[in-house]
């Protein structure tokens, strides 16, 4: 009798790991759609996509760091198909850094916050900090190894003030995408679809 009860918990384990797999695949590939779609319909507006929002969401939502992570970069690796290429390699690199540092943010103050700030400073942080990273350091990285500028203080200033109308964008994106994929995953589970849209998994 113990040996079959160890047994009947062992294959439910087995089910719900096997089930748990199933959906967050689903809602891997829903966050590549969603990313590859959004980044390629808002093209005309520079900077204005939602790879940061799959990037905050990946780092909240899956267990594994490295398919959190994963997300964003099948999202730019897709898209980037139709796209033209980078300048440099030093630039796609900084760029993809920048879009990839949401996911450290959704893990560490959305999954399992350890601060004791409260949570309107925690989503303040979230929906301000990913444009302004990506803002300081991609044009940091313009400004260093494009040729576009002096490398002088009055460069890097002239690098900055010049893509503040891209910030704008980028925290504009960040602003309409992040509230529309946590409020979609929201409204999903509180319609009834908790069993098939499931809470982050533990660690």
């Amino acid at each position: 009798m113990v040996r079959a009860n160890y047994f009947r918990r062992l294959n439910m384990g087995s089910s719900a790991l096997q089930s748990r797999t199933l959906k967050d695949i689903t809602v891997f590939a829903l966050l590549v759609v969603v990313g590859v779609v959004g980044r390629l319909a808002c093209l005309e507006i520079p900077n204005f996509q939602p790879t940061g929002a799959v990037a905050l969401f990946a780092g909240f939502y899956f267990a594994q760091r490295r398919i959190a992570l994963l997300a964003p970069l099948a999202v730019m690796g897709i898209s980037n198909l139709w796209l033209d290429a980078y300048l440099s390699w030093p630039q796609m690199i900084v760029v993809h850094a920048a879009l990839l540092w949401p996911v450290f943010l959704g893990r560490h103050l959305l999954r399992q916050p350890s601060s004791t700030a409260s949570p309107l400073i925690r989503w303040g942080i979230c929906l301000s900090a990913p444009s302004l990273v990506f803002f300081l350091t991609t044009n940091f990285g313009v400004w260093l190894v494009s040729g576009m500028y002096p490398q002088t203080l009055a460069g890097l200033a002239s690098c900055y003030w010049l893509a503040v109308p891209f910030y704008g964008y980028s925290l504009a994106g960040d602003l309409v995408f992040v509230p529309m994929v946590f409020g979609s995953y929201q409204l999903s589970r509180a319609a009834g679809w908790r069993g098939w849209v499931p809470g982050p998994a533990a660690r």
